[in-house]
């Protein structure tokens, strides 16, 4: 979860602020030559002016795909993706050995019309939406335990478990206690946008009308201001509106949901989601209820290339496989693991996974997962998170640190987040053993579910960066293995002999202290040290 909207949890301030400002939000409906290219910055060379880039159009040059290479299947393990975005559609994977829509197995792997993917969130009754966060789901195992108990009481092997739940029980207060507040501030803020709206008789007025509003209530009347202030910069009331909706529904969910330990969102599914070997349920809605997330992480890796319409994705020689196991709310092991499973069994050599938790409690089945993904030749991709922390010292699941530790080569890349600058992005975590190598993540333009497009931030963004490029490598170098893909983003990186801005201080600090690399992810220095590497075995 903490990968998938971190960025709302800032957003009352930024409302605040953006309400006397906006000097960002409002635009002409017609793009500038400016603003078409900042669309596209991501896939810019770092040595242009046009943003620090990962040089995806040198590289498609320098190394393009060798003929007659089948597509390089690519697994998004997310919340959803919009399988009918005209950007998207063309390049999904289709499981042609299944017959669509006639309720059967047709290819024995256990799920039955499974034509996109699979969805572990689902089950014969409808969908997962809000879900626990993990850390309720560890109180509610352990509080008949523990629950008003004291450390003198607890027996010495027991200890560690005691200490567990304190430590959730501690966290859960805290987080409800800071959505319970930030709902109630939004609440106020949807309540004096509707007084505007009332008072101006209905949603379309001026900022000259708006400042004609008379209150003694000096708060509304900042408000009033902030808005006025808002229309004169060509921002759409509803855009305000919506900002304000967004933030009282990510602060309901996060108060009642979340971190609600008497809610329960898993019931829907119908399996025990605490036997690990339980595979066969979910359902065939690899769409689902929100797909937001999962549509952007998958048209930054794949959406169709040069066809007159949205975005280019990093990679075109590839097919992108939709697999359903990251709720609202902290995704379980169980169906990680699963995900990852069928992921490789249906053929992906690479999975990207664009989400984190700070517990793992089955931790072990995750990792065999892993294992024997690496074990069949595939490319693992995951978001190191958008906490501002150091990754060396807090945890930020699934991270196989074992089996990186006895294989240094092992194919897993930990990515944060780097700005247009290339700056490691202010929210990304870091860490000089566990983070591989930064990407670009902070204002990535992609596809939205209904065929839109829009901006989002977030080591989510970064992650799909390097599954691309790890795409394009492969469809240009087939005979690389998962290992050689990994070698070669990591030595293909490229930094700034400047220091950087440790992400959630002001400090100033060498890029090498914050990932294993020191470096930015490149597409082309990577396709050379690739070439380099598969001609000097």
């Amino acid at each position: 979860m903490k990968t998938l909207q971190f960025w709302i949890r800032a957003s009352l301030t930024f409302l605040l602020v953006s309400l006397f400002q906006f000097t960002t939000l409002g635009q002409s409906n017609e793009k500038s030559e400016d603003e078409t290219l900042f669309e596209r910055w991501h896939h810019m060379d770092p040595n242009t002016m046009q943003g620090w880039g990962v040089s995806t159009d040198s590289a498609r040059i320098n190394h393009p795909p060798k003929k007659h290479t089948p597509p390089i299947i690519v697994a998004v393990i997310d919340g959803g993706i919009d399988t009918s975005h005209p950007d998207i559609r063309p390049n999904l994977w289709i499981n042609t050995k299944e017959i669509a829509g006639n309720n059967l197995d047709d290819d024995n792997n256990g799920y039955a019309d499974d034509v996109y993917g699979w969805n572990f969130i689902g089950g014969k009754d409808g969908e997962v939406g809000p879900e626990n966060t993990e850390a309720v789901r560890l109180y509610n195992k352990l509080q008949s335990r523990f629950k008003h108990k004291e450390l003198k009481e607890i027996p010495k092997q027991d200890r560690s478990d005691f200490e567990l739940f304190k430590k959730v029980e501690k966290k859960i207060l805290l987080e409800k206690l800071d959505a319970e507040q930030n709902l109630a501030t939004f609440e106020k803020l949807k309540k004096q946008l509707d007084k505007i709206v009332s008072l101006m008789g209905d949603e379309d007025f001026t900022s000259e009308e708006v400042r004609s509003i008379q209150d003694k209530d000096e708060e509304f009347m900042q408000v009033v201001e902030g808005v006025a202030n808002a229309l004169e910069n060509q921002v759409e009331f509803n855009k305000i509106y919506t900002e304000v909706m967004d933030g009282y529904k990510y602060y309901f969910v996060s108060a009642y949901h979340h971190y609600n330990p008497a809610f329960d969102g898993r019931s829907v599914v119908g399996d025990d989601p605490d036997n690990m070997n339980d595979i066969n349920y979910g359902n065939n809605n690899v769409t689902g209820p929100d797909s937001e997330h999962g549509t952007h992480v998958a048209g930054i890796i794949g959406a169709v290339r040069e066809n007159g319409m949205g975005i280019d994705g990093i990679a075109s020689n590839v097919r992108i496989m939709a697999i359903r196991a990251v709720p609202d709310g902290d995704e379980r092991d169980k169906d990680i693991a699963n995900a990852i499973r069928y992921a490789v069994d249906n053929g992906a050599r690479i999975i990207n996974m664009s989400f984190g938790k700070s517990f793992s409690p089955n931790k072990d089945a995750v990792d065999s997962a892993i294992a024997y993904a690496a074990s069949k030749n595939v490319l693992m991709v995951h978001a190191a998170g958008n906490d501002s922390e150091n990754m060396d010292k807090e945890h930020n699941y699934p991270n196989p640190r074992n089996l990186i530790i006895e294989d240094k080569y092992f194919p897993w890349i930990e990515v944060g987040a780097s700005n247009i600058i290339g700056q490691p992005a202010g929210f990304s975590n870091y860490g000089s053993k566990i983070v591989d190598l930064f990407a670009p993540g902070e204002s990535i333009y992609s596809t939205m579910p209904g065929g839109q497009y829009d901006y989002q931030s977030g080591t989510s963004m970064a992650a799909p960066v390097v599954s691309g490029i790890a795409a394009l490598l492969w469809s240009a170098y087939p005979e690389a293995t998962a290992k050689e893909i990994k070698v070669a983003l990591v030595l293909g990186t490229i930094t700034t002999k400047d220091k950087v801005i440790r992400p959630g201080t002001e400090k100033k600090i060498k890029f090498r202290k914050l990932s294993k690399t020191g470096g930015i992810a490149n597409a082309n220095k990577s396709g050379n040290a690739l070439k380099y590497l598969l001609e000097n075995k």
